[in-house]
């Protein structure tokens, strides 16, 4: 009888393990419809907002659309075109996550003091993060300077509370 070395076994035992693996590779399971895969992925929603749209009046291309959950709301943010004054701004709109109910509605420029480069030349480009360690909001967008050729400031919000 012949003996056989313990590594020419394992070796032919994970060969076979993988070759049986890759027989049955074609084998899973298989979704009819791209939705299908979305709802194995990330189960059910805890609750859909309808979101900022573009505005119609006068549309920005891309809309860089962005947003971030925290403990109780969702804030997303897209660029957008102050009407009054013709600037891009970021829009920023602020959702409950128990309802999905929009809670409020506003542009980023406003959050700076009033004669600020973060107040009168924004540029969009918006960021929006919720810092879970220290339980806050920042927000995030670029502006001009009005002497300026170039985008040459960061403006930066942290919000007090969640």
């Amino acid at each position: 009888m012949k003996r056989r070395s313990p590594l020419k076994d394992s070796k032919s035992r994970k060969a076979k393990s993988l070759k049986r693996r890759n027989a049955n590779r074609g084998r899973g399971l298989r979704f009819e419809s791209l939705e299908d895969r979305r709802l194995l992925a990330f189960g059910n929603p805890i609750v859909n907002v309808e979101g900022l749209s573009e505005n119609p009046l006068a549309p920005v291309s891309p809309p860089d659309t962005v947003g971030a959950v925290g403990l109780d709301y969702y804030v997303q943010s897209v660029n957008t075109v102050v009407v009054e004054d013709g600037r891009v701004d970021s829009a920023v709109a602020v959702f409950s996550k128990d309802d999905g109910q929009l809670l409020t509605e506003f542009t980023m420029g406003t959050l700076a003091p009033a004669t600020s480069t973060c107040a009168l030349g924004t540029s969009g480009d918006p960021m929006v993060i919720f810092d879970q360690l220290a339980n806050r909001w920042v927000l995030l967008q670029f502006a001009q300077s009005l002497n300026a050729d170039d985008i040459d400031t960061l403006c930066f919000y942290v919000s007090d509370t969640s």
